[in-house]
């Protein structure tokens, strides 16, 4: 069983390793700077991010990356956001949660 520490020690290493991100429209991906990490508890991070289509049409989001500093993939999720032309941005949250499982 990893200890509370042990937990701790994964969350900060992944606040340390997260570069940017990016977000999928069609078949095109669009790299977005992390807006702000926060700790939500010893073992739980939040990354805020702002999602910033400037399209003119209605746009769907199908998938989010959070990129680490050597530039791959360090957690991604598949979505399904729709954003209208009139909505300016949508702030998105990806939530992780260091626990043993």
């Amino acid at each position: 069983m990893l200890s509370q520490k042990a937990l701790q020690g994964y969350r900060a290493y992944t606040e340390r390793e997260l570069s940017h991100a990016r977000y999928k429209i069609g078949s095109r991906f669009h790299e977005v700077l992390i807006e702000q990490v926060d700790g939500l508890s010893p073992t739980k991070i939040a990354v805020d991010l702002t999602i910033d289509p400037q399209a003119s049409n209605d746009v769907r989001v199908t998938r989010i990356e959070l990129i680490d500093n050597e530039g791959d993939v360090f957690i991604g999720t598949n979505e399904n956001i729709l954003i209208k032309a009139y909505q300016e941005s949508v702030l998105y949250r990806f939530v992780i949660d260091f626990k043993e499982g």
